[in-house]
């Protein structure tokens, strides 16, 4: 009875091992829309924030450093960045959206959360 109870216990946790294992913790996006423009990034990014995305930008700004070993500077100057994080009310709290184009990738989302979930797309 009791080399039964272990086996149950057994299978059990490596089934649920594996169900942990397949979950998404970074929402996926509902939709992309792809075109054929790129951007170069240098070693040196130039970052915009939003004053209501602080610590967004500081998160980005250690995960670009510490994953692909770019630094990166604050500017004040949203047109000479390469890299903008935006408030825009209109986004849903948890939703985002990234715009590339050939000179900057601007980061669009309503809160925190929303600009949490982009910044962890990018990862």
């Amino acid at each position: 009875m009791n080399l039964n109870r272990f086996i149950l216990f057994c299978l059990s946790f490596f089934v649920m091992q594996y169900v942990q294992g397949q979950v998404d913790i970074i929402p996926k996006p509902l939709y992309a829309i792809v075109s054929d423009k790129q951007v170069v990034l240098k070693n040196t990014l130039l970052v915009f924030a939003d004053p209501a995305f602080g610590s967004g930008r500081q998160y980005f700004q250690r995960l670009v450093l510490a994953k692909y070993g770019l630094t990166s500077s604050v500017t004040g100057q949203r047109d000479a960045a390469n890299i903008c994080l935006i408030k825009d009310d209109k986004l849903d709290e948890e939703a985002y959206k990234l715009s590339i184009t050939g000179t900057a990738i601007k980061i669009y989302a309503s809160g925190q959360a929303g600009m949490l979930n982009a910044v962890s797309s990018v990862d």
